[in-house]
């Protein structure tokens, strides 16, 4: 964040930084650091900001697209990243938005598929691009490949956060709970117990049989939410793991 605003206060009419800034905001709230309806307004303002500028951009588009999918507007964002994709195919960065925010949603898992393999090949020593093909690999029930892509990654970046979450939850699903439970163990470590992290963990210990952790989890996320935000989701996750299905929902 320091960065990106010290680049827009030198330039003011660099709209690459005002994306850059605009990201920052999104995952804010995509994570539950701060309040999605603030967090957001400030990225549509940056998004905005980017196009006043340069509405040439591909990546200002794009941006507009994730943000756009966020608020549920499905055709908004299908016009944004068809704009994005007029104006530049080749752009690396424009991809994993248009995966993660159009194609995923819009259940084209095997397209989605084809761009996270497409984005490794780039660039096969990224973290980030192994950990994002073993995600599509999760969401198709391919466990065995999201292990083996979550654990590529983690060579590379032993301290890759999303991989170690995404082991957890591919480890569970293959019927691995005890795994599941010590990768989401270093997840919540490496984010300094965030309570996006957190209630992965404690839905991974509800459904591993270990309820009296899940239910310190959900004492340590009330803790939290009496100074400052919590996503509500991470409550429901954990009541979710429970069995407590009427309380997940009313979360």
């Amino acid at each position: 964040r320091e960065y990106f605003e010290r680049a827009i206060a030198e330039d003011p009419g660099y709209a690459l930084a005002h994306i850059g800034l605009g990201n920052y905001f999104l995952h804010l709230a995509y994570f539950g650091f701060q309040r999605p309806r603030e967090a957001l307004a400030r990225a549509h303002e940056l998004a905005s900001k980017a196009l006043e500028i340069d509405d040439g951009l591909a990546l200002g588009h794009a941006f507009l697209g994730m943000l756009r999918a966020t608020d549920y507007d499905w055709p908004g964002a299908q016009r944004a990243f068809r704009r994005a994709l007029e104006l530049d195919r080749q752009t690396v960065e424009i991809w994993p938005g248009y995966d993660w925010y159009w194609l995923i949603p819009m259940r084209r898992l095997d397209e989605a598929l084809a761009v996270s393999q497409r984005a490794l090949e780039q660039d096969p020593l990224s973290a980030f691009a192994q950990w994002l093909l073993g995600y599509r690999h999760y969401l198709r029930r391919q466990f065995d490949l999201a292990i083996r892509q979550c654990r590529n990654a983690l060579e590379l970046d032993p301290n890759y956060l999303p991989a170690h979450a995404f082991l957890g939850e591919a480890l569970l699903q293959q019927g691995k709970p005890d795994q599941a439970v010590q990768a989401l163990e270093k997840a919540v470590a490496l984010s300094r117990r965030s309570p996006f992290t957190l209630g992965e963990l404690g839905f991974v210990c509800a459904v591993a049989g270990q309820t009296t952790q899940a239910r310190r989890l959900l004492a340590e996320l009330e803790g939290l939410a009496s100074r400052g935000n919590v996503p509500p989701s991470s409550f429901g996750r954990i009541y979710l793991g429970l069995g407590e299905i009427e309380r997940a929902f009313e979360w």
